[in-house]
């Protein structure tokens, strides 16, 4: 029985969680994570009905993933609000990782 209560308490938490996050005015492609992540959450559940799906390690790691990009969505504030959820905010980064506009991680050194 503690089982099913953590999956209720789960299923519950998501579910509020990711409707909350899907009607906040979020930008575009994260309203649509919200919505794929619900698909998600609904077709694991549906799965789960005619066959054993959280015992398979696969299975498993995509049921834990959709919960936790949930939860990273819903810390997420949309744009043109303040920085929210607890988190620090981030640098502006290219797709290297490095910090824009900063002559250091460029690979440049500099004399000091």
């Amino acid at each position: 029985m503690p089982g099913v209560a953590a999956l209720v308490a789960m299923q519950v938490a998501f579910w509020r969680t990711a409707m909350s996050a899907y009607r906040r005015p979020l930008s575009p492609q994260s309203r649509a994570l919200a919505l794929g992540l619900m698909g998600s959450m609904a077709g694991a559940l549906a799965h789960g009905l005619v066959d054993t799906a959280y015992f398979l390690p696969d299975l498993a790691l995509v049921f834990m993933l959709t919960l936790g990009l949930t939860g990273r969505l819903a810390a997420d504030t949309g744009p043109g609000q303040p920085h929210g959820g607890g988190h620090a905010p981030r640098p502006e980064t290219g797709f290297s990782g490095r910090e824009k506009g900063n002559p250091a991680s460029r690979g440049s050194r500099v004399s000091g």
